[in-house]
């Protein structure tokens, strides 16, 4: 979360997001296999010259079954944290969270879920980037999302934590079904928490010159395949 924000959709940088069959299971093995074959991310911090001390990479892999995108994230972690409770808690104040920000080019409004590795989420309905300038942290809540149609999990692996989304077209302003041939603008980020030291690292899918995940101007496209 940050108040500044970009506006102007000029990216130029375009994934294609492959079309897949849906999961066969919702097990993390029958995930894995079906998005293995997507459009595969990776997590940086483009507005820094080098890497911090400390960065864990992430991988996030995308792919879309007609009506919905599934999203799935493996991110490396040595200690894997967060004291979120509940529903639309705070995450990102709280310890380690995946981010997602989705929103159909042309189209001011955008959904942001966020994912905590205890199951915990997230999930607000920006009607423009504008409205977070104006929005002080207590109204917040006027921007929850009740979104049961969006899939949303984590779970504990080996070497850190993964998480896993799916978002119905329906979950998203403006956008309809079928996908194919749809671009949206897409950015996926992390929080990662280190307790003892005091520390959050952060990074993104996006070309970002500043920390800041509402410049939606440098989001990457999304087509989604035939």
């Amino acid at each position: 979360m940050s108040l500044a924000v970009m506006t102007d959709q000029s990216s130029s940088l375009e994934t294609l997001c492959p079309r897949i069959h849906p999961p066969s299971g919702q097990d993390w093995e029958s995930l894995r296999a079906c998005l293995s074959g997507g459009a595969r991310w990776e997590m940086g911090q483009d507005w820094l010259s080098e890497p911090e001390a400390g960065f864990a990479p992430a991988v996030v892999w995308t792919g879309h079954s007609g009506d919905r995108l599934h999203v799935l994230a493996e991110l490396q972690d040595e200690e894997v944290f967060t004291s979120a409770a509940g529903k639309n808690d705070s995450l990102w104040l709280q310890g380690d969270v995946f981010e997602i920000f989705i929103g159909l080019r042309g189209h001011p409004g955008y959904i942001e879920y966020h994912i905590a590795p205890n199951g915990c989420t997230l999930q607000l309905l920006w009607p423009d980037a504008e409205a977070l300038m104006t929005t002080p942290q207590k109204g917040l809540p006027h921007f929850f999302a009740e979104d049961s149609a969006a899939v949303l999990r984590a779970t504990h692996s080996a070497g850190g934590w993964a998480a896993y989304a799916e978002i119905p077209a329906s979950s998203i302003p403006g956008a309809t079904t079928p996908l194919s041939g749809q671009v949206w603008d897409a950015s996926f980020s992390r929080y990662d928490e280190t307790p003892a030291a005091r520390r959050t690292i952060l990074s993104t899918t996006s070309p970002h010159t500043q920390a800041v995940w509402h410049r939606r101007a440098e989001w990457r496209a999304l087509r989604m395949a035939e």
